[in-house]
């Protein structure tokens, strides 16, 4: 999702896993925990891969409505969070995985 101010790099990146079944499943968003470095590096990676469409099975309701850049699900970030009860709650950034795969992320229903 777009960002203001200081955040102009993006305001919050849409999070995702893949469900048992295989399905592309919105798990939340996340927009604390970067520092302005990533934010900048993570932009401009996104950049690369915008989309038209919504990757995901339905978006999330929270965001339907809001501005939001979509890109191909290809990165992976870990996100520490406080619980998952179909949604993280209290998310936040602790870097990207480039030794995971997208199709390794797991989410229950």
């Amino acid at each position: 999702m777009p960002g203001n101010g200081n955040a102009a790099t993006f305001g919050a990146l849409v999070l995702a896993g893949h469900t048992p079944d295989g399905r592309l499943r919105g798990i939340g968003s996340v927009g604390t925990g970067f520092t302005v470095d990533a934010r900048r590096a993570i932009r401009a990676a996104l950049d690369q891969i915008r989309r038209e469409a919504c990757p995901l099975d339905e978006p999330p309701p929270a965001i339907v409505g809001r501005s939001v850049w979509w890109v191909d699900p290809v990165i992976v970030a870990e996100v520490e969070y406080r619980e998952f009860a179909g949604v993280l709650r209290h998310p936040s950034f602790r870097g990207i995985r480039t030794d995971k795969a997208p199709e390794q992320v797991k989410v229950s229903l």
